[in-house]
This record gives C-alpha cells, structure tokens and sequence, in this order.
C-alpha cells in the first residue's frame, strides 16, 4: 500500500494545529504559565531568546523525535510557526 506511512502522516495530522503539549513545553521553556499564551501569542515578549531556542529544540527533539534547526526555530514568532516548521521537518 502506497502513501505516506501511518506514524509520519499522523504526526503531521496532530502538528497542524499546536498541541497542548507544544504549548506547555514552550511555557515551561519562557518560564510562563501555558494558559496565559495561546498558538498566536508573540514569543518574542516572553523572553524568546537564543536560550529558549535552544531549550525548545531539546524539548522537540525530546517530545517529538525531531531535530530542527536554531536558525529555523529562532524565526518563528509565535507557537504556531514552531508546530508548521515541526510539521514540515
């Protein structure tokens, strides 16, 4: 059978919109609490800097099993960029 295989086509499924587990582990990174951001809250006045980047990379490559760039994650402005940039690794 063709197509894309079941684990990949899921995680994609799941990553089109962020996940509550994205949005937690990027609040437990900025040190906020998770109900207090949503997909589109801007990271950058929550102290998105070079150390959240690299937190967040340990948290996908942990949570999800993926490894994404510092460059490519520190253009992402909100939680929403992080789980499109997931989706397309």
């Amino acid at each position: 059978m063709g197509g894309v295989p079941v684990d990949r086509a899921r995680r994609v499924n799941e990553m089109m919109e962020p996940t509550a587990a994205l949005i937690g582990g990027v609040a437990q990174v900025l040190q906020v609490d998770a109900a207090t951001i949503s997909p589109d809250t801007v990271l950058e006045g929550l102290g998105w800097d070079s150390v959240a980047v690299l937190s967040t990379i340990a948290f996908i490559d942990e949570h999800y099993g993926i490894t994404v760039s510092g460059e490519e994650l520190s253009r992402c402005a909100t939680i929403r960029d992080i789980s499109g940039l997931i989706a397309r690794s």
